[in-house]
C-alpha cells in the first residue's frame, strides 16, 4: 500500500491543483478572444501558454496546452482572414478548451452561455454539468440565458431566439428557481422574451399533467387493492 502524503505534500497538491485551475479560467479567458473574433486573439493565447508552461510543467493541462499551441503556431502563417483564423483556432483548440472548462467547473458554463454557444453547452450538460449552476449571487444559467438571448437580439438587430432556454429547460432546469424575486417565467415576461414563455409555459404545463396522471395512477392502484 502507498504511503499517506505528508502535510507539506497534501498542501503542495491543493496548492498546484488551485494553481492549474487559476491557469485555465486564464486560458479560457484567452480562449474567448477566438470566439469574439479579436485580430490578436491567436498571438495571445500563443504567448498566454507560454507565461504558463512553467507552472503547468508534466501535467494533463500542460500537455494538451502544448499540444494545442504547436497546432496553433502552425496556423499562424496562414493567409486566412482573421475571423476564418480564429474558427480554425477554435477547432484546434476543443480539447483544451473543454479541460479548462471542466477544471473552472461551473464558471465555464455561464461563459459558454455568454458566448451562445449551444453546442458547447449541450457537451456540458451531457458530461454532468449542473443545468441550475449559479453565480455568486444566485443567478442560474436560465436566468442567464434568458438576459443573453435578449441582450444579443437587441444588441445585433437580429431577430430573437431560444435556443439556450430550450436546451436548459428540456434538460431539466429549475422553473420555480427565483433571482431578483422573478421565477425565470417571470424575468422572460419581464423582459419581453415571449419565445421563453412559451418554451417554460408548454414545460410547466406538461409537468401539470404528469403529476395529475401520476396522481390519478396512484388513486386507481389504491382503489384496486381496497376492492
Amino acid at each position: 500500500m502507498a504511503e499517506e502524503l505528508s502535510k507539506a505534500e497534501k498542501r503542495e497538491v491543493t496548492h498546484n491543483v488551485r494553481e492549474h485551475a487559476a491557469v485555465a479560467g486564464e486560458l479560457l479567458d484567452r480562449l474567448d478572444g477566438l470566439y469574439d473574433e479579436r485580430p490578436d486573439a491567436l498571438s495571445r493565447l500563443v504567448e498566454h501558454i507560454d507565461s504558463h508552461m512553467a507552472v503547468l510543467k508534466d501535467s494533463a493541462l500542460g500537455q494538451l496546452a502544448s499540444a494545442s499551441r504547436s497546432r496553433l503556431v502552425d496556423l499562424a502563417p496562414s493567409r486566412l482572414g482573421e475571423t476564418a483564423l480564429n474558427r480554425q483556432a477554435l477547432a484546434a483548440t476543443d480539447e483544451l478548451r473543454w479541460l479548462c472548462g471542466s477544471m473552472w467547473a461551473e464558471d465555464y458554463a455561464h461563459s459558454v452561455i455568454e458566448h451562445e454557444r449551444v453546442d458547447e453547452l449541450q457537451r456540458l450538460l451531457d458530461a454532468g454539468s449542473d443545468v441550475d449552476a449559479p453565480t455568486s449571487d444566485g443567478m442560474t444559467l436560465l436566468h442567464h440565458a434568458i438576459d443573453i438571448e435578449v441582450d444579443s437580439a437587441a444588441q445585433t438587430g437580429s431577430p430573437l431566439e431560444a435556443e439556450l432556454t430550450t436546451l436548459l429547460v428540456s434538460s431539466g432546469a429549475d422553473l420555480n428557481h427565483q433571482w431578483h424575486g422573478k421565477t425565470p417565467q417571470e424575468a422572460a415576461t419581464a423582459r419581453g422574451h415571449d419565445l421563453a414563455v412559451a418554451v417554460i409555459r408548454a414545460a410547466l404545463a406538461a409537468d401539470e399533467a404528469g403529476e395529475r396522471r401520476m396522481a390519478a395512477t396512484k388513486r386507481s392502484r389504491w382503489a384496486f387493492w381496497r376492492q
